[in-house]
């Protein structure tokens, strides 16, 4: 029989997911929300034209406010930056309000181009934000909180909030401001916890810290987070965090057919919550593939040996597919009496999984293979480089570039990572100027000139000397590009970087995958690095949010340590497979990124963001 989970373990759950799904909409990513922004931008303008000197400034700082949202930072900083004194007129200085709206929103700017420490110091200059208008408390509240945040001040980001939603009147301002507590208490270390509880006297953050541990505390066993958070309503029956969770959600449906000492079963929209209490492993464990294989098993047992034992831990049985038929042993672990198959591994594999009918029980396989179709039963989670390479374009796309280059080796992966890159900025509206394939690693020097136009700079100098004529020469790189996507392993972007640096590119804008980063911070090698925006999982990049420690056969944390945090999430998605069935935006914190379910029932990673500095990956978070 399939023990079952108590809805209230569900809602606290779903919880994340409205909250994610709240946090998504108030955004500005969309084209739609872009081009709404840019809109009221225009007319903002034009109504800074009809009034006075106070009152056009107030326009054209709302038009620049518009302009951060649309991510047009430097529309905003160059509206701020015109003379708006009529000609012939006495200077009007600006009111108390207007200058403090025109700090606010230079460091809103600040944090569009990923600049905290700035945006900190234009707070700065507001002396007294308790005496600024009720509006602008809230923009000034909001903005300082996620400058904090944005430089891993989690504590003094939470306490920003946790003023500011003392000056909100408006339910879905509310509700935004709870999705960024839940966010960042989510993400803060149980030390950063500890110290907001030792510093503050406040119910209300006292009980978001209780609520925080006790979801984090009980992950796996819903009885206690049951009994916790049914204590925790008692002592905080009015906090925000029950009054924004759908009230369906805390009072499910109850069906009882079962002896008393079974478990209670609790549906919702008519679909049973369970976790399987079985699960089979499928991978294989000989011949090419076994280290690999070994190092996902080692972290899959690794998270199932950190969940305390009790009725709703599973049991976990593993199979060798390496010299047996798929199906074989797919119909074996199903005689056996698993519930749920993690696996398999191989590609080949999961391709002849998604070419055969739909499994009767759920199977997650540990690889992806794209555009296939859709099936009942079956879930996609691997560590995919085109999902990398399409997280680089949208990211970079958020950073406000729009004319690409590329830069890849010939291989059948680096033609992977550029197409499924062009793919992805083309649909975003990027241009594609060039790209280019590395044919051999000793020519790289001329094949750098070559993309950069280096070499039809020197070729028309050549041409004009040819001919007599007398001028003054400088080597010159294309200047269209305004960034560069370097889809390489770490050894070939140590040979790239210094080449762009050299070749007048030093400061284009250089975006990479995980592939650029060994795993392990190597300052000597890496310097060469410097300057390259790359994205990781939480498991490489931040060494403090591993709860699990590596323990693998194979040893070898920067070959197979990703691998191994595969088998970690591998492990939780299998138990909260339902949820994220539920509500797709619902967000796992997993070790190798935030965990959600796409339309496909593909397994989306959110993954960390990193820059090289002084040959050191420094996390840096992206102003969304």
């Amino acid at each position: 029989m399939t023990k079952l989970i108590d809805v209230r373990r569900i809602a606290v759950l779903m919880l994340a997911g409205f909250l994610c799904g709240c946090s998504a909409s108030a955004g500005s990513g969309s084209a739609q929300a872009q081009a709404h922004a840019l809109n009221q931008a225009d007319k903002f303008v034009k109504m800074a034209g009809k009034g006075n000197s106070n009152s056009a400034m107030h326009y054209r700082m709302r038009a620049a406010e518009q302009y951060v949202i649309a991510e047009k930072p430097d529309l905003a900083q160059q509206l701020l930056n015109q003379n708006f004194q009529p000609k012939n007129k006495k200077v009007t200085p600006l009111s108390p309000e207007n200058s403090a709206y025109k700090q606010i929103i230079l460091a809103k700017i600040a944090l569009a181009k990923n600049d905290p420490e700035a945006a900190q110091t234009q707070l700065r200059a507001i002396w007294t934000p308790s005496k600024l208008p009720e509006y602008l408390k809230i923009k000034f509240y909001s903005t300082r909180s996620d400058a904090f945040q944005n430089s891993n001040r989690n504590a003094e980001a939470i306490q920003e909030r946790i003023f500011l939603a003392k000056h909100i009147t408006n339910q879905e301002e509310q509700k935004t401001n709870n999705t960024a507590i839940w966010e960042i208490l989510n993400e803060s270390s149980d030390e950063t916890l500890n110290s907001l509880h030792a510093s503050n006297s406040s119910n209300e953050l006292t009980g978001w810290i209780a609520f925080t541990k006790i979801t984090k505390q009980h992950e796996h066993d819903p009885r206690q987070m049951n009994e916790a958070l049914s204590a925790w309503q008692s002592q905080y029956p009015q906090h925000p965090a029950i009054s924004f969770v759908p009230e369906n959600l805390m009072q499910p449906e109850t069906t009882s057919n079962y002896a008393s000492n079974a478990p209670t079963v609790r549906s919702y929209s008519g679909k049973q919550l369970s976790v399987p209490h079985k699960i089979a492993l499928l991978l294989p464990l000989k011949g090419t593939s076994a280290q690999s294989a070994q190092a996902v098993r080692d972290g899959f047992m690794a998270a199932y040996n950190s969940q305390a034992d009790g009725p709703n831990k599973p049991v976990i049985q593993v199979f060798d597919t390496s010299s047996t038929d798929l199906y074989d042993v797919y119909h074996e672990a199903m005689r056996d009496g698993a519930e749920f198959i993690v696996g398999p591994l191989i590609k080949e594999e999961v391709e002849t999984l998604s070419n055969g009918s739909s499994p009767r029980i759920p199977v997650l396989a540990l690889n992806i293979i794209p555009k296939r179709r859709a099936q009942d039963n079956v879930f996609q989670f691997g560590l995919s480089p085109e999902m990398e390479a399409q997280a680089v374009a949208d990211r970079a796309w958020r950073d406000g570039r729009r004319n690409a280059l590329i830069i890849a080796p010939k291989s059948a992966w680096g033609a992977r990572m550029t197409t499924a890159f062009e793919e992805r900025w083309q649909e975003l509206g990027g241009n594609i100027l060039a790209s280019h394939v590395i044919q051999s690693q000793t020519n790289i020097n001329k094949e750098i000139q070559s993309l950069l136009a280096i070499d039809s700079s020197e070729a028309r100098a050549k041409e004009l000397k040819q001919l007599g004529i007398k001028f003054s020469y400088e080597t010159r790189r294309r200047q269209d590009p305004d960034m560069i996507f370097i889809a390489t392993n770490a050894a070939l972007a140590r040979q790239v970087k210094p080449l762009l640096n050299f070749y007048y590119a030093g400061k284009l804008p250089a975006y990479a995958s995980s592939s650029v980063f060994s795993g392990t911070p190597q300052p000597s090698l890496d310097h060469d690095l410097n300057g390259i925006v790359f994205c990781d999982m939480p498991w490489v990049l931040d060494a403090a949010s591993r709860n699990v420690r590596y323990s693998s056969e194979n040893g070898q944390f920067e070959q197979y340590g990703r691998l191994y945090a595969l088998g970690l999430d591998a492990y939780k998605i299998a138990l909260q497979i339902d949820q994220l069935t539920l509500v797709p935006d619902f967000g796992l914190p997993g070790m190798t990124g935030k965990l959600t379910l796409d339309s496909m029932q593909n397994v989306q990673r959110k993954l960390l963001w990193a820059k090289f500095k002084n040959g050191t990956p420094v996390i840096e978070r992206e102003n969304m």
